[in-house]
């Protein structure tokens, strides 16, 4: 009795089990808050979700977000830089273990935190995959650009359920996603949106397009990722979470294993919607070239013609519309003659050529005839010699 009076003792005074204890005293919305982080280099920013596994003494917490927010700490070779997790007062150090194709797969994206404070994630998933409807009530949370640090909490409905999104604009492969009617902002990408009755996450915020039109990766194409890539542990935790934890390189050099998992875990998380029918056309090379102009020349519509600012005009001068503007500043003097520079002396002109090339010509008298850029002229001089000879005498 003595001996299991100071195992409980001790397992009161661990931190797992006080922010496990201090979690339970909040509200749903709160515990959503404290399952929300932000995460940056300094340069790019995100949001994540934490989920934490505790199994015998060992604690391991993970953080999933967007595939695209994980791509602000790719390198150059596919591997990934570590970024920090910042939530309050807290800091940490986050892994990437696996990241998702935004463009051609599921958009999101699985890091580990290896050192820091102590992060504690009770979020869970939402099982039922065909039980999400439109008009049910949601709840997101995320790190708005604007407000470093600050993990929002806003209301709304899913408004569209596997709706396939083909925008050939920012998708290579079509894609079912659901749309949700929410308030969002930039930097919220990769929070998690839960439902409003059991605060389980039915996706990962990922694109908006107005104040209130969001759109989602949705918890079942996680799921089927999850099993594709080998990290069923980190988003079931009935799931066994392996000893060593390897981080794979970015999605495009993933090497796909074999399924692992049984037909008893697909019967718990409900059933899977059926994969989009994509048209495959067999094309010439003239005719994809064709394809990809008329893409590009999509694209170029969309982009603002922007012109260049004009120079502010002292004192001001109000110029008709349709008038040529005409600089009639005086051109600046010249510079005194240096004892670096080089003269050339013939029998009407001195010519002077300074070190970054400029050609100064003057009369006998020292007044100054004509001052050259080198970068504007390409001819022959007057002089009888080629401006690129004066140049090299």
């Amino acid at each position: 009795m003595k001996y299991l009076y100071v195992l409980i003792l001790l397992l009161l005074s661990t931190p797992c089990f006080t922010q496990l204890a201090q979690l339970a005293q909040l509200t749903p919305t709160e515990q959503l808050q404290e399952n929300t982080v932000l995460l940056t280099n300094g340069h790019g920013h995100g949001s994540g979700v934490l989920f934490t596994r505790t199994d015998g003494d060992r604690v391991t917490t993970f953080v999933w977000t967007a595939a695209h927010v994980a791509n602000i700490f790719m390198n150059y070779n596919g591997t990934f830089a570590p970024m920090g997790v910042i939530q309050g007062d807290k800091r940490a150090t986050a892994r990437v273990l696996r990241a998702g194709d935004s463009y051609a797969g599921t958009d999101c994206a699985l890091l580990e935190i290896v050192s820091g404070d102590d992060f504690n994630g009770t979020a869970k998933f939402y099982r039922g995959f065909d039980e999400v409807k439109v008009g049910q009530k949601i709840v997101h949370c995320g790190t708005p650009l604007e407000f470093l640090n600050e993990r929002l909490v806003t209301f709304g409905r899913v408004s569209y359920v596997n709706r396939l999104f083909d925008d050939s604009r920012l998708l290579l492969n079509p894609r079912l996603l659901d749309n949700i009617d929410i308030t969002a902002y930039p930097g919220c990408s990769g929070g998690p949106v839960v439902d409003e009755g059991t605060y389980e996450i039915i996706g990962l915020l990922i694109m908006g397009s107005a104040p209130r039109l969001g759109i989602i990766e949705p918890t079942r194409s996680m799921y089927d990722w999850a099993k594709a890539h080998d990290c069923m542990w980190a988003f079931d935790r009935e799931v066994e979470l392996p000893r060593e934890l390897v981080p794979w390189r970015a999605d495009v050099y993933n090497r796909l294993i074999e399924d692992r998992y049984t037909d008893d875990l697909d019967a718990r998380w409900g059933e899977l919607p059926p994969e989009p029918e994509v048209e495959i056309i067999e094309v010439s090379d003239s005719e994809l070239w064709d394809m990809i102009a008329d893409l590009l020349g999509v694209v170029l519509e969309q982009i603002p013609e922007i012109a260049p600012p004009m120079p502010p005009l002292d004192p001001p001068v109000t110029i008709p519309p349709g008038a040529d503007v005409i600089d009639d500043t005086p051109p600046a003097d010249p510079p005194p003659l240096d004892d670096e520079d080089v003269t050339v002396i013939t029998e009407d002109v001195n010519i002077t050529i300074e070190e970054d090339g400029t050609v100064i010509i003057r009369d006998i008298d020292g007044n100054l005839i004509e001052v050259i850029d080198p970068s504007l002229v390409e001819m022959e001089s007057p002089f009888g010699a080629s401006y690129e000879y004066l140049k090299s005498v």
